[in-house]
């Protein structure tokens, strides 16, 4: 992601409403087959990332592109 597209908001490990929306816009895109992004758990982190990006995918319908989720932290992490 862009920094340049957070326009004064909080980082998407915050608050993901704006991972949610590139993420929906990248899936509907026809020409994508797969869209990859990272998911960061830990302190100062969203308490519940995978909840919002289960959201997000449940409300995306019939779709071609297949997200995959690349999960950073450790065991220990909230």
């Amino acid at each position: 992601m862009d920094t340049g597209a957070l326009c004064g908001r909080p980082h998407p490990m915050i608050d993901p409403a704006s991972r949610n929306e590139l993420l929906v816009r990248a899936l509907r895109e026809p020409g994508v087959a797969v869209v990859l992004f990272d998911v960061v758990i830990g302190h100062g982190a969203h308490s519940d990332p995978g909840g919002e990006i289960a959201q997000v995918l449940a409300g995306m319908g019939e779709r071609k592109a297949v997200a995959v989720a690349s999960l950073c932290g450790t065991e220990d992490d909230p």
